[in-house]
């Protein structure tokens, strides 16, 4: 429990030193002059239990901002949708593009919902943090629609976009982020949201998105293998993961702290620079753990604590087959372009 405790510390200090050093450094330089406390803050709380730092952020990639060759694993996690949704929104979103906008990015409790982007640029899981941290660590967005400065270091690291910031509706989690390289264009952003939000009512979109947030996730039972408990599914294609909702045994803090701790022991392990692995069984006092990784993907599983090896190895074969059968509601697997 010491050396996972003390791993633990050591991945969210790669981590926070990773994220606080660009947001200080590009963002908070140009863009704000006080009341920078609650975005770290919020920093802090996010990398103590978020899948995408806890085992995203190795120590070989803890300088990427400064050498660019060195690529960081951080992913991003989708809202659940249905493909159908997920198409329609991002279609709206590109009929309604006006030419001042760079990028489009819907978000909801820290999880990406559709975005839309240059056909010639991708967004970076890195800034995608930064966005989610922006929202999340602020409540002044819910009141009503604001201008500002945001740098995407890894998108550009030499200046900054500004961001037209708003909800889309005051009983719906989504907040939608309309970039742009011209300061001057607010109000024709404002219009954009306008037309995307109209479009959105109109097809049931703001509707689904409520039903799955109210969902909260799926939760391990949908999956319908006896013993497995919790997973992180890491697709490496898509620089996306995927997680069910945190349920028993683990609803106690001590309990989820166990389990991230688990979960960052079999990542340390694997991807240990000494002897690096493809898959590891763990057997715990209270639970068993599986890690398997590929060129395509990273599992992470946790099973009860009589599940053995054989067994553990058939339910993560089925697992697969299970994200196989519902990858495009959980991953973004095509974003839209223009």
């Amino acid at each position: 429990l010491v050396l996972v405790n003390v791993r633990h510390r050591t991945y969210v200090f790669d981590v926070f030193d990773i994220v606080v050093c660009l947001l200080c450094f590009y963002w908070c330089g140009h863009c704000f002059s006080i009341g920078t406390e609650k975005f770290i803050d919020n920093l802090l709380n996010l990398v103590d239990c978020e899948p995408s730092f806890l085992l995203g952020a190795v120590g070989e990639c803890r300088c990427w901002y400064l050498f660019p060759t060195l690529q960081c694993v951080l992913q991003v996690q989708c809202l659940p949708l249905p493909a159908g949704v997920r198409d329609t929104i991002g279609s709206i979103l590109q009929q309604q593009r006006v030419k001042e906008l760079v990028f489009a990015i819907l978000i909801a409790e820290n999880q990406l919902i559709t975005l839309l982007r240059p056909k010639k640029h991708s967004l970076y899981p890195q800034d995608l943090h930064l966005v989610f941290n922006l929202v999340d660590a602020s409540t002044s967005f819910r009141t009503a629609e604001s201008w500002t400065p945001i740098c995407l270091p890894k998108f550009d690291n030499s200046g900054y976009l500004h961001a037209h910031v708003s909800y889309l509706e005051d009983d719906c989690p989504a907040c939608l982020l309309l970039l742009s390289t011209d300061k001057d264009k607010f109000f024709s952003l404002s219009g954009c949201k306008k037309n995307i939000v109209e479009k959105m009512k109109g097809h049931g979109c703001i509707q689904a998105i409520n039903d799955s947030l109210a969902r909260e996730s799926y939760r391990i039972e949908q999956v319908g293998i006896p013993d497995l408990r919790h997973f992180v599914y890491k697709s490496k294609g898509t620089l996306q993961y995927t997680a069910p909702r945190i349920t028993r045994p683990y609803t106690e803090v001590e309990d989820r702290t166990r389990l991230m701790g688990l979960y960052q022991y079999l990542h340390h392990r694997i991807h240990s620079s000494v002897r690096p692995l493809k898959i590891l069984f763990h057997v715990g006092s209270k639970e068993t753990v599986l890690g398997w990784v590929t060129p395509g993907f990273e599992l992470y599983a946790v099973f009860g604590p009589l599940v053995t090896k054989p067994v553990a190895i058939s339910s993560v074969n089925k697992l697969l087959r299970w994200i196989k059968r519902e990858e495009d509601r959980l991953f973004i697997l095509s974003s839209q372009v223009y």
